[in-house]
């Protein structure tokens, strides 16, 4: 056997296979790397002091560092830049101090991965992905940038397993692109938002570890902004945020098992049509769910009582109809701007309820009750408290009764935000504003048969204390109590007899007697001062206007032609008590 020429051939062979698989080696920067396919190796640490350091010129190129650093002097330009090519792939790469660290320029299909950034500067980004599709972006440290730490305008990307963190800007943000997944990084200390999904539909954030937005204004941990319509925001720990954990603000989001901890407020809906699922917001400073909506499409949500706030589930009803919500005790702080949110609803009754301490904190406050863009429902037998700065009932909607409830201890006993609504025989003390405000919507105080609508109230009294229902005949109110209610009403009252012969009286003073008014009293008609307008009487009802409060009330009157016999029937029917209504001038 010929050994000479085996060990020949092997040497051949062995040399031959170096110089296929051999990578170009990087010494400096500015070095072209602009052929196709080829694998590109630094071999040393480079730097640039003027413009930036390395372009990819060509498709399928790899760029590897092999831990070695391109270093630059914050002059503007990219550290490493892929110029409008495929499949690239940047690996191991310690990159600092330019404008970007690394930019895909509309480049598709290329990875950047294993590698570290930091002191990018300006408007760049540690990682920035210029209109890119199908991008890959994992196991990077982007730490100490002035800059966002990952900034992109990406398709169908993939950006996991990286740490993004103490950047002076936004953790990772996308912008203009759609169907992203964002997983498993760990974001810590950035300036503004955690992640941002920014007019990006479509995309995924989920398994991420977000902690410490330390900047000033709305910050979030996680925020899907308007036009990321159909994010799914999954099985986030979101913690200690300067204002917001996670807001949806777009459309369709889905907010499903997530921990939202420790911030101003854990979970914020903004837009609508937002499904929430087994998410848990503990500890946090004002709400756990919060709700930053002025119209009934932002309340148009889905959240049951899977989600929970400090242990307690979220009561949020919406699109309900012939609904009973009962036998509740509500104690724990800073749930949600509502501890009962009930909105777009019909027919929905609330009862035998308590609720505690929704106090939040900042001089921010949630409310016992909610029902917006909601009628005909009932809301009885129900006490809030501990509401300091807010209302323990806020209504906007209509036919709505509050009835035997009482809202003490709050800041508003009972906020109306609309007409047509009534409140019966209810304890309303002790609250540090008013007991009602209702601006300039109308409201009804009722009890014992007796209706008083205001055109408009505002007061600030102790309204058990004004207001006196005495039963069918009688309607006494206080007014020395509460001046606020010396008003233009409206009352509605049954009593002994029948239309239309009807006496109403004026007495200038309170009482509850019916006697007394009538022997102390003056008739009171459209002539008389104050006058008395009769608007409707049917039955034994009659509904009348009133221009002022010192006290009124009413009886039956015989009809003349008729027998003795038949005037002492007449009588005895129609003899009632009616209408009392009292002003202290």
């Amino acid at each position: 056997m010929d050994f000479c020429r085996i060990g020949f051939a092997v040497v051949l062979l062995a040399v031959f296979s170096l110089s296929v698989g051999a990578a170009t080696n990087v010494t400096a920067c500015s070095q072209a790397i602009d052929v196709a396919g080829e694998t590109y190796e630094l071999n040393q640490s480079i730097s640039e002091s003027f413009g930036g350091c390395l372009t990819v010129a060509a498709d399928n190129v790899t760029l590897d560092c092999k831990g070695f650093t391109i270093s630059g002097s914050d002059n503007g330009a990219p550290g490493i830049q892929v110029d409008t090519r495929g499949n690239a792939t940047i690996r191991n790469c310690n990159v600092s101090h330019f404008e970007y660290g690394i930019r895909l320029f509309y480049s598709n299909s290329s990875t950047v991965t294993n590698s570290s950034i930091s002191g990018a500067t300006g408007t760049g980004a540690g990682i920035d992905v210029y209109w890119g599709y199908n991008t890959t972006i994992t196991y990077n440290n982007v730490t100490s940038n002035d800059a966002p730490g990952i900034h992109m305008s990406a398709t169908y990307a993939n950006v996991s397993y990286n740490n993004v963190s103490f950047n002076d800007d936004v953790g990772i943000q996308t912008k203009g692109g759609s169907n992203s997944t964002f997983s498993y990084n760990t974001l810590d200390h950035n300036v503004a938002d955690g992640i941002l999904i920014d007019d990006d539909g479509y995309s995924v954030v989920s398994n991420n570890v977000i902690s410490h937005t330390t900047g000033g204004g709305w910050v979030h941990l996680i925020m899907a902004s308007s036009g990321a319509d159909y994010t799914r925001i999954e099985n986030n720990i979101v913690t200690d945020s300067a204002t917001i954990g996670i807001q949806a603000g777009a459309y369709n989001c889905t907010v499903t098992n997530n921990t939202a901890n420790d911030s101003l407020a854990g979970i914020v809906i903004s837009t609508g049509l937002a499904t929430l699922r087994n998410n848990s917001m503990n500890g946090n400073l004002v709400f756990g769910l919060f709700l930053f909506c002025t119209t009934a499409e932002c309340y148009d949500n889905d959240v049951d009582t899977s989600n929970t706030a400090n242990g307690e589930p979220i009561y949020y009803l919406n699109h309900k109809t012939n609904y009973v919500l009962e036998n509740l005790y509500l104690p724990a702080a800073n749930t949600a701007n509502a501890k009962i949110i009930v909105v777009n609803s019909n027919n929905v009754t609330l009862r035998n309820i308590v609720i505690e301490n929704n106090a939040g904190g900042m001089g921010f406050g949630g409310m016992g009750v909610e029902l917006s863009w909601t009628n005909n429902s009932v809301v009885s037998n129900v006490t809030v408290s501990g509401c300091t700065t807010n209302a323990g009932f806020h209504i906007n909607g209509s036919g709505i009764t509050i009835e035997n409830s009482s809202s003490t201890g709050n800041q508003y006993g009972i906020q109306l935000a609309s007409s047509g609504n009534t409140v019966k025989n209810c304890n309303l003390t002790g609250n540090t504003g008013f007991n009602i405000d209702s601006g300039i919507y109308p409201v009804s105080l009722s009890g014992g048969g007796t209706s008083i609508q205001y055109s408009s109230l505002s007061t600030s009294g102790d309204i058990s204390d004004a207001v006196y229902y005495a039963g069918t005949g009688v309607a006494a109110v206080n007014a020395s109590a509460n001046n606020d209610l010396n008003t233009t009403a409206q009352i509605t009252m049954a009593f002994t007899g029948f239309c239309p012969r009807v006496d109403l009286y004026y007495y200038n003073d309170y009482s509850t007697d019916l006697n007394t008014i009538i022997a102390g009293g003056q008739l009171c008609n459209s002539t008389s001062t104050p006058a008395c307008n009769i608007l409707s009487c049917s039955g034994n009802t009659v509904t009348f206007t009133v221009e002022h409060f010192d006290s009124y009330g009413g009886q039956g009157n015989d009809i003349p032609e008729f027998s003795q016999v038949a005037a002492l029937a007449a009588l005895l029917l129609a003899a009632g008590a009616f209408a009392i209504v009292r002003r202290r001038r």
